[in-house]
């Protein structure tokens, strides 16, 4: 997969946001993830996850593909996902609070 250089890697286009905007190559990976649920516990945590929203649509998808499955009579068993929602809510919630912090230099 090529992808544009970019100033700082890791805020831009990665991870989660290359699943949802590419949601084929997503599906196929969450579907093989199901399948092999069958064969064991399964967690899955969804990759750098920065908004409520990022993670709601991921949580859709990993259910649109469950409910795939079993229509075509695929094994898998119960998954858990590495995020909660609480724990978005409140990296959000920290996030809108620390933009107004200003760090001063400490005097000595």
């Amino acid at each position: 997969m090529k992808l544009d250089p970019e100033e700082n890697p890791a805020l831009g286009y990665r991870a989660i946001r290359i699943c949802l905007t590419r949601k084929d190559f997503f599906k196929t990976q969450l579907r093989a993830m199901l399948r092999a649920s069958a064969y064991g516990n399964l967690a899955i945590m969804f990759p750098m996850i920065i908004s409520l929203m990022e993670l709601n649509e991921s949580k859709m998808l990993l259910e649109e593909c469950r409910q795939e499955l079993e229509s075509s009579k695929d094994k898998s068993s119960a998954v858990t996902d590495g995020i909660t929602d609480v724990q978005a809510e409140s990296r959000e919630k920290e996030n809108e609070s620390t933009e107004d912090l200003k760090v001063e230099p400490k005097s000595g």
